[in-house]
């Protein structure tokens, strides 16, 4: 394996490929209600069919006892049948499994071979399967052994400064590429494509920097005024901008002028946008992936001046907006 994440205790149990028989076609096993192992056993799937065998992907409630090619089972070691399946088969017992970790196992039945990938969880069952595809991609069938793999990390992630919108920046949106990349951060291909990074490296971990996220992402009962329609940028000229405001850190990265030259780069409702993040963060979910939201207090772009809000440390109707737009 090439993940940092992990760290793996192969065992000396192998069981070779070159001695079994692999049939036509391959059938994985896995849970079909649970997103993470589906994107696993779909990883998997391919590496099969890259091997030029065919293989099926299979609901684990639809798996008996009669085996009569080789197979996949992706599962849970909560799942007392599958852990019975792999005694009645003779597989070797598990050790006690920490969040996120997996044992991958091999049985023999009428010359075909069961790899038994179970986690501690989703996450863990999703971590062994995108571990055997890599193992096939990388070493073929023969490359296929027994593993006990635990983190040594547990919160192993990536952090994102998040440009929003030109009213709602992350720090320092003052240029160019900085502003092209605020239509990105709507872009739900673009979220999908990032999150299987994450998973496909182990990550698992996502913190998004911004500081003052809310008008653009909720819509607080108390405030509703202060939510934003649409996305904008700036459309300005920032190699004169940037020397007179030193980078735009702060204060300084919303002004009068860049208040002035908005463009709509997305049409979009504050509700369409709420939804828009619930999707991001159920895809990061199913992918084994948290999403943090880290910001700096205090600032009030979009805020400032509706219902009495200002960056005055001493507001209590400032104090209130913040506390109830985390909530």
């Amino acid at each position: 394996m090439n993940k940092t994440s992990l760290a793996c205790l192969l065992t000396c149990v192998s069981l070779l490929w070159t001695n079994m028989a692999l049939g036509e076609s391959v059938t994985i096993y896995c849970p079909s209600d649970l997103p993470a192992i589906q994107f696993a056993a779909t990883d998997l799937q391919q590496a099969i069919d890259n091997q030029g065998i065919t293989s099926d992907i299979i609901p684990i409630s639809k798996m008996t006892n009669k085996q009569k090619q080789t197979q996949f089972v992706l599962g849970l070691n909560t799942d007392n049948i599958l852990l019975q399946r792999l005694k009645s088969a003779k597989g070797r017992g598990l050790k006690k499994l920490a969040p996120q970790g997996y044992a991958i196992r091999l049985t023999r039945k009428n010359d075909y071979l069961t790899v038994w990938a179970i986690g501690a969880d989703a996450t863990g069952a999703m971590y062994a399967g995108l571990a055997l595809a890599e193992t096939m991609a990388q070493d073929g069938w023969d490359g296929i052994q027994e593993v006990d793999c635990q983190p040594a990390i547990t919160k192993r992630g990536l952090k994102m400064n998040i440009p929003l919108d030109a009213r709602t920046p992350s720090y320092a949106d003052c240029g160019d590429s900085a502003q092209q990349n605020i239509a990105v951060m709507w872009d739900i291909d673009f979220w999908k494509q990032h999150l299987d990074a994450m998973a496909h490296n182990r990550y698992n971990t996502i913190t998004l920097w911004t500081p003052h996220p809310f008008p653009s992402m909720v819509k607080v009962p108390e405030y509703p005024d202060v939510a934003l329609d649409d996305v904008k940028i700036a459309d300005i000229n920032w190699r004169q901008w940037f020397p007179k405001y030193a980078g735009g850190g702060g204060a300084h990265s919303v002004t009068t002028e860049i208040l002035e030259n908005l463009k709509t780069v997305k049409k979009i409702t504050i509700q369409e946008k709420i939804d828009f993040w619930r999707e991001v963060m159920q895809y990061g979910h199913d992918r084994g992936i948290e999403f943090h939201i880290i910001t700096w207090n205090i600032f009030t772009w979009a805020a400032d001046g509706k219902y009495g809000i200002t960056r005055s440390i001493y507001n209590e109707t400032t104090t209130d907006y913040l506390r109830k737009s985390v909530k």
